[in-house]
Order: structure tokens, then sequence, then C-alpha cells
């Protein structure tokens, strides 16, 4: 997993209304965590976060003990969270993939790892809570 430059966490919220649907990225390289918000593409929030490399190799650490990559999502399932995590290698080449929906779990450590990569943004909450431009309104 050395080969690893850059980790995608991609939260796709449910299909609700505008006002209440969130959905995030976050981006991490060795010196930096690039969140962005959306509501249906448009978006909301777009800040980058300083880290240290010591911290972005303890996640390429943890990486290790993600399960197999895969897609696990239900099949004719409407109005469900969408959650993915993609590994990248310094071309910008995928090397790791694993998708999956709410009606479906993964392993505990999985779980932990994308803990870890939100952990990265100290004002994740307040970020999801922003309003839309146009005051939330339909």
């Amino acid at each position: 997993m050395n080969e690893i430059s850059t980790i995608e966490y991609r939260f796709s919220d449910s299909s609700t209304p505008p006002q209440y649907h969130r959905s995030f990225t976050i981006t991490v390289d060795s010196n930096q965590a690039h969140l962005t918000v959306d509501v249906y593409g448009t978006i909301l929030a777009d800040s980058i976060y300083t880290i240290n490399n010591e911290k972005f190799n303890e996640l390429k650490l943890l990486a290790l003990s993600l399960e197999s990559a895969k897609t696990k999502t239900s099949d004719g399932a409407t109005g469900t969270k969408h959650y993915r995590i993609e590994l990248l290698n310094k071309n910008k080449e995928s090397i790791y993939l694993i998708y999956w929906d709410s009606l479906n779990k993964v392993q505990e450590n999985t779980y932990q790892f994308i803990e870890q990569i939100k952990a990265l943004i100290p004002d994740l909450r307040e970020q999801l809570d922003k309003e839309i431009l146009d005051g939330g309104k339909d």
C-alpha cells in the first residue's frame, strides 16, 4: 500500500429535499485533507485542512486492514445512502475501490477507517450544516 498517494471517501446522501440533503467527499494526500460538501451537485463548502505526512502514513497503514474491494448494493433499491472508498496511486489510477449502500454492511475496520478520515475535518458537522445559497428553499 506504499503506492497509495490519495485516499478518497465519498458519502452520497439519500434522495431527500435539498434543505436536508448533504453529500460530501474527503480527499486526503500526504499534506492535506480536502472537503467538498454538495447538494445535488451544488457546492456548499470547499475547504482544505493541513495534515502531516505522519497522519497520512497512519491512514495508509489502516488501509491494509480494509476488506476486499467490491460493490455491495441492493438491486432495485431506491432512496438509499451510498458510500465509497477509493485509493489512488501517484498517477491517479484506482488501486482499490469499495462501494456500498445503506442496506448493506461492511466490516467494522472499514467503518473505523472512515472515522479516521472524517476526524481530519475538525468542523465537519458545521460544514454539513451550511445552508444552500438561496436559504435552503426549494
